[in-house]
C-alpha cells in the first residue's frame, strides 16, 4: 500500500519533534515542510516551501499537520481542506470559536480525515484511566483536579505564546490539552464555569485558574502557572471517586498511585493501568503504575499512534479517529468561556447551546 505524504506546516521545535517521531513509520513519509525562515535545499529531498499556500497546492501531499500558532489555523486548515487535503491540527482547534466552526463547516460532507493533536489521549495511563472512569468500578468521578507548573524559560516577553491574539492566552493555548482529558473521563457535559487569571506585567498573564461544573456534579479545577526555572517543572493530576482516589504525575504521564475500597474481583479495570502492582487487603486496595521509559519516549510514542489512528481512518473510510473536530469545539469552547470568565472578575459564564454567555 503506498505511504501517506505528509506536509508540516510550521516547521518550529514541536513540527521537527512530529517529524522525528514519525520517521519510524513505514506508512508515512514526510516529504514537504512550511517555514518562512528556512532555506529550499535545506532538509535534503523535503520540499521546503516558504509559503505554506504552496505547500497545500502541492498535488503529491495528502495530509496537511498544521503546527503553527494557534491564530493561523482555521485560515490554513480550511484552504487544506478546500484542496482535498487530510488535516491534523495541533491544540486549539482555534483560538474563537467562530473560526473553529468555520473548519467544521469547511469539513462538512469532505470524504476527508480531519484530527485535532490532543495527544494524551494516546498516553498509555490516560487510556487506562478512560476505561476505569467508564467501567464504574470506582463509582462516580466527584473530582478532577489539574496543577500545572510550567517554565517560563523558552518564553521571552516578545514571544507569540504571551499574545493571545496570536495565542489565545494560557486556557486556551494550553490547558485545552486538559479540559479534553476532564471531558472523556466522564458522560457529563460542563454547564458553568467561574475563573481567574494573574498578568505579571500588562503583557504576560502568567497565571489562571478555572473551575468547571458539570451536569452530573462533576467538579474540575484547572490550575496553570508559567514562571518558574525549567528544573522545578511540575504537573499532577487527581481524580477523586465515590470509592477511591488515583493521583499521576508529569504533563506527559509517566506515573501515580491509587487507594481504593473495591473487592477482588472488581480490580480488573485497575490492574490495566501501566506497571500496576497492588497491596490489597479486604475491601481495600494500594498501588503504583508507571512506564518505566523517559518522558520524551513516550511522547513520541504518544505521536506515533495519533498518526497510525489517522493512517487507518484515511485507508479505511468506516474507522472514525479517535479526536474529531466536534472534540476540538467543545474543549475549546470550555476554554474559551474560562477566559472570559477571568475577564468578567470570575463571575460565572454559563454553558449555552451557542457560543459563551
Amino acid at each position: 500500500m503506498p505511504q501517506i505524504k505528509v506536509g508540516i506546516i510550521g516547521y518550529g521545535a514541536f513540527g521537527r519533534f512530529l517529524h522525528q517521531a514519525w520517521e519510524k513509520l513505514p506508512d508515512l513519509a514526510v516529504t514537504a515542510v512550511s517555514k518562512r525562515r528556512l532555506q529550499p535545499g535545506g532538509l535534503g529531498a523535503i520540499k521546503v516551501y516558504p509559503h505554506w499556500p504552496d505547500l497545500i497546492n502541492d498535488p503529491a501531499i495528502d495530509l496537511v499537520v498544521i503546527a503553527t500558532p494557534p491564530n493561523l489555523h482555521a485560515e490554513i486548515a480550511c484552504a487544506a481542506l478546500k484542496a482535498s487535503k487530510h488535516i491534523l491540527i495541533e491544540k486549539p482547534l482555534a483560538t474563537t470559536i467562530s473560526a473553529a466552526e468555520q473548519i467544521i463547516r469547511t469539513a462538512e460532507g469532505l470524504p476527508l480525515v480531519a484530527s485535532v493533536n490532543f495527544i494524551l489521549r494516546y498516553n498509555p495511563i490516560v487510556e487506562a484511566l478512560i476505561a476505569i472512569c467508564h467501567s464504574g468500578v470506582l463509582g462516580q468521578l466527584r473530582r478532577f483536579a489539574v496543577e500545572n507548573y510550567a517554565s517560563d524559560s523558552g518564553l521571552p516577553l516578545d514571544h507569540w505564546f504571551w499574545d493571545q491574539e496570536v495565542s489565545g492566552g494560557i486556557f486556551i493555548e494550553h490547558a485545552v490539552h486538559f479540559i479534553d482529558l476532564a471531558n472523556q473521563l466522564t458522560d457529563q457535559h460542563p454547564v458553568a464555569v467561574t475563573a481567574f487569571a494573574h498578568r505579571r506585567n500588562p503583557r504576560q498573564e502568567d497565571q489562571v485558574l478555572a473551575s468547571v461544573l458539570y451536569s452530573g456534579g462533576l467538579m474540575a479545577t484547572h490550575y496553570h502557572h508559567f514562571a518558574r526555572p525549567h528544573h522545578l517543572e511540575e504537573t499532577s493530576i487527581r481524580l477523586s471517586f465515590d470509592r477511591g482516589q488515583i493521583e499521576i504525575s508529569g504533563w506527559i504521564p509517566l506515573a501515580g498511585k491509587l487507594v481504593a475500597m473495591v473487592d477482588p474481583d472488581e480490580i480488573g479495570p485497575l490492574a490495566a493501568l501501566p506497571g500496576f502492582k497492588a497491596t490489597a487487603e479486604p475491601g481495600h486496595l494500594t498501588a503504583t503504575f508507571g512506564i518505566n521509559r523517559s518522558k520524551e519516549e513516550i511522547y513520541a510514542d504518544c505521536a506515533r499512534a495519533l498518526m497510525m489512528d489517522l493512517i487507518t481512518a484515511i485507508r479505511r473510510p468506516g474507522h472514525r479517529p479517535r479526536v474529531t473536530l466536534a472534540d476540538g469545539l467543545s474543549s475549546l469552547l470550555t476554554a474559551v468561556q474560562a477566559r472570559e470568565a477571568s475577564r468578567q472578575g470570575s463571575h460565572p459564564v454559563v454553558r449555552t447551546n451557542g457560543a459563551p454567555g
